[in-house]
């Protein structure tokens, strides 16, 4: 419940941050002509990083635990003793020539960043140039320093430069020298890329490799060894003596930032060395947190020691030279151990000497210790540690805030109210009546407009003319599809149904894809229309100048209506989207992806009957006492009848002439038949040659005469599918155009939602502290030339710094109110 809590404070203390550096921003070049240059936001946006970083490190519980020490002290042994695996090399020699991060994944994989050619110049190769003072050295390349031009150079130092002599000739040096004898391999390796694989094995050479590595920007690996432990993040890192001088510099960078930092010690000869009481002593974060308060010590390769007070003495020595060094580390914060035991006890090393070895001692491997003590202190002094990060922050934004309070405070702009807050405020208020007389009238002149159904025309008129099959396909890609179908199929029977399907296939996206456009294009291009003229309304009381006007209209759209009202002219947010897919999606999946008379279409029909008779009551020629069954569009889509044929009217009079009794009942059935007929008319001209004895007759005819007609049909040619598939297109254009736009009636929607906003609006101009006020303020000097004298433009200009003191206070305020993170 803490942890939550300070995280709020922290969202809170953002927020408004966020706030004052948008401010800072937008009034940039104004705060410039009081002297507040780009430091204040420069300085404002590292601290709103910083904070961010720990506001998302404490919410998601992630621990950094360094691992370091001097070369070959065991760091990736110790590791792979914690999580259980041999995924990082370890030797006597010297191995690790990269930085490593290992964390949870719930695989094993290597992830290898690397440098490109020029971020290799500039950030490796250049940076050690300089420290050696190499002459041009930002010239340099690869290629243009040979070892001869090196060896030279340092002649050159050791003669007249000795003190920089001495620093580099081990380090920086060296470092050169293998960089200039590898440069090939180096090269082959600079891609900038990042690769990622599973077997981690085969990728060593870049953490080992004295030439591969040096290609490396980051590694790091993910192991289902962590399991348990999927917040901690590991960091091997190179040695603080390594000669590597750019992993040196990134070593102590990651100790700082990390949350624990791990040294690893040889238990035989713990001394602690001069250059790593140098780091412990001096590292300290620029957030107030020295290296000590998260300080840790493995005393590895305690197996070696041959006897109980040997060990005894060099823990009683060891303690000695921590108090020499004022580290007042608690006891438990030095284990003793080895990680080799751990290894072998798990089979992942062979032998057992080092177990043997702890046996002697009476001492386990330390490994759960470690851990152990770290969690406690994850729960425990970290928490502290966290806080004393963020209050650093907090109080450097605090005398952030201070000092611009003080820069701002310069001037009263007291006497100006006087001069000129009457008449401006007077301007303002006939500005907003005006404003308001014209929404009101914008408004009922728009309800006019949408009784007019002028979207719905423009949006059914580009469904006619765009969705239309010849606009989708190329002749030459339908003979694509069928040249990929018959070299699939095996059978002649099987390739029109084949082609049929792969046909609509490749249709449907392009189609859905399609409606969506003309739906978005055709409403959003009206919204935009719509959001003008709102703009025209404001800027056309506000100032002659045409000039103006357009840059008012952007800063009134981005400043006062979507950001202060949240009123926003996007088809998303109206809503129209939604409808388009809830009224537009079944039908265009049922007439593109569903073959004319396969069992497809017809489960499809049967999945959405209820939505689709739901659709059809927005059909012109509605009946609602037809069934589904009989209404034409029904029939077109079921069976590609057109229903113009007058078959009750026909059938009638070829009874009334042949003398046949009937009972409706019976006759509905007939006419219903000749329904599914995909050709009525020819059906009803052969009935003509028939001797029909009575209504069963009859009924037995054309029951027959249908079915005969399906299964003439079951085999279609390539020509009949097209023919197929471009009636559906045709049939769904239709049903769009006519029936579907009248369900979305996008009218309704936008005439709801522009009505609700000049509702925001107008009640936001009624406010005298409204938004709209204050945007008038910080602006006027834009619109109000006519009326400003140069007094008058100075008095705009420090209104409009009143906005950054007001945020200031707030500012101020909720510093109060967090009493610092923790308080």
């Amino acid at each position: 419940m803490e942890v939550k809590q300070e995280v709020k404070k922290i969202e809170a203390y953002l927020d408004s941050l966020n706030e004052l550096e948008k401010l800072l921003t937008s009034e940039s070049r104004l705060l410039e002509e009081f002297g507040l240059g780009n430091e204040y936001l420069s300085t404002l946006e590292e601290y709103q990083k910083k904070l961010k970083a720990y506001h998302e490190k404490i919410q998601s519980g992630i621990v950094e635990i360094a691992f370091v020490g001097l070369e070959k002290a065991g760091k990736s042994t110790l590791i792979n003793a914690i999580i259980q695996s041999n995924l990082l090399p370890s030797a006597e020699k010297r191995t690790t020539y990269t930085v490593t991060t290992v964390r949870y994944g719930d695989e094993e994989e290597i992830e290898i960043h690397f440098y490109s050619p020029n971020e290799f110049l500039e950030e490796v190769f250049r940076p050690m140039l300089r420290e050696i003072e190499y002459p041009e050295y930002q010239r340099q390349t690869l290629r243009s320093v040979s070892l001869e031009d090196l060896k030279n150079h340092f002649e050159f130092l050791e003669q007249n430069r000795k003190e920089l002599y001495e620093i580099h000739r081990n380090s920086t040096g060296r470092d050169l020298e293998e960089i200039i004898e590898g440069r090939e391999e180096i090269e082959k390796n600079l891609t900038g890329k990042v690769l990622r694989a599973k077997n981690i094995g085969e990728y060593r050479d870049y953490i080992t490799h004295e030439h591969k590595s040096r290609a490396v920007k980051e590694l790091k690996i993910y192991t289902p060894a962590l399991k348990g432990m999927e917040n901690v993040v590991i960091y091997d890192l190179p040695g603080f003596d390594s000669p590597t001088l750019i992993h040196s510099k990134y070593t102590v960078e990651k100790i700082k930032s990390a949350d624990a930092v791990v040294f690893l010690r040889n238990a035989e000869r713990p001394s602690i060395q001069r250059l790593e009481a140098q780091m412990i002593t001096e590292t300290k974060e620029e957030d107030g947190v020295e290296l000590r308060e998260k300080l840790f010590f493995f005393l590895n390769m305690v197996d070696k020691i041959v006897k109980p007070d040997s060990l005894a003495r060099i823990k009683e020595n060891f303690r000695g030279e921590l108090d020499r060094y004022e580290l007042n580390l608690p006891e438990e914060r030095v284990v003793y151990g080895s990680a080799m035991a751990r290894l072998q006890k798990l089979g992942i090393e062979e032998g057992n000497y080092a177990i043997e070895g702890l046996r002697r001692l009476n001492l386990d491997d330390g490994i759960d210790k470690l851990m152990e003590v770290i969690r406690k202190y994850y729960d425990t002094e970290r928490k502290e540690l966290f806080r004393k990060r963020v209050n650093a922050v907090i109080n450097r934004v605090e005398e952030l805030v201070g000092k611009l309070r003080e820069k701002l405070n310069f001037y009263d702009s007291e006497h100006l109210d006087k001069l000129y807050g009457e008449k401006f405020d007077k301007i303002r208020s006939q500005t907003k009546k005006k404003i308001a007389e014209r929404l009101k009238k914008y408004q009922n002149q728009l309800k006019v407009e949408m009784k007019e159904e002028r979207i719905t025309k423009r949006v059914c008129e580009s469904i006619r003319t765009e969705l239309v099959f010849d606009n989708f396909i190329t002749q030459e890609k339908i003979e694509e599809i069928r040249r990929s179908v018959e070299a699939e199929s095996s059978t002649m029977e099987a390739r029109p149904d084949k082609f049929n399907r792969e046909l609509r296939d490749y249709l449907y996206k392009i189609i859905n894809r399609k409606f969506d456009e003309i739906m978005k294009g055709d409403v959003q291009n009206y919204l935009d229309g719509i959001k003008n003229e709102i703009l025209t309304c404001f800027v056309e009381e506000m100032t002659d100048n045409q000039r103006i006007r357009e840059e008012l209209k952007v800063r009134l759209e981005e400043e006062y209506l979507k950001k202060d009202l949240g009123v926003d002219f996007s088809y998303e947010r109206f809503g129209i989207n939604t409808l388009a897919e809830r009224f537009a999606g079944d039908v265009i999946q049922l007439l593109t992806s569903n073959p004319l008379g396969s069992s497809d279409r017809e489960n499809k029909l049967n999945e959405i009957k209820r939505d689709l008779f739901s659709l059809l009551a927005y059909a012109r020629d509605f009946d609602p006492e037809e069934p589904l069954a009989g209404h034409p569009i029904f029939l077109m889509i079921k069976y590609h009848n057109n229903a113009t044929v007058d078959i009750e009217g026909s059938l009638l009079k070829f009874l009334e002439e042949r003398k046949v009794s009937y009972e409706p009942k019976d006759l509905h059935k007939v006419v219903r038949c000749l329904l599914k007929a995909s050709n009525a008319e020819r059906i009803l001209n052969e009935l003509g040659k028939e001797v029909i004895r009575d209504i069963k007759h009859l009924q037995n005819f054309v029951s027959n005469r249908v079915r005969e007609e399906y299964v003439a049909k079951e085999s279609k040619t390539y020509e009949e599918v097209l023919e197929e598939v471009k009636t559906d297109i045709k049939i769904l254009s239709q049903l769009l155009a006519q029936t579907v736009i009248n369900a979305i009636y996008p009218e309704r929607a936008v005439i709801n939602r522009v009505t609700r906003y000049i509702q925001i609006i107008l009640e936001d101009l009624d406010d005298e502290a409204g938004n709209f006020s204050r945007f008038f303020r910080w602006n006027s000097d834009l619109f109000l030339s006519s009326f400003y004298d140069e007094k008058a433009r100075q008095y705009t200009r420090y209104k409009k710094l009143e906005r950054v003191k007001e945020i200031l206070e707030e500012l101020e305020e909720k510093l109060r109110s967090v009493s610092k993170v923790g308080g």
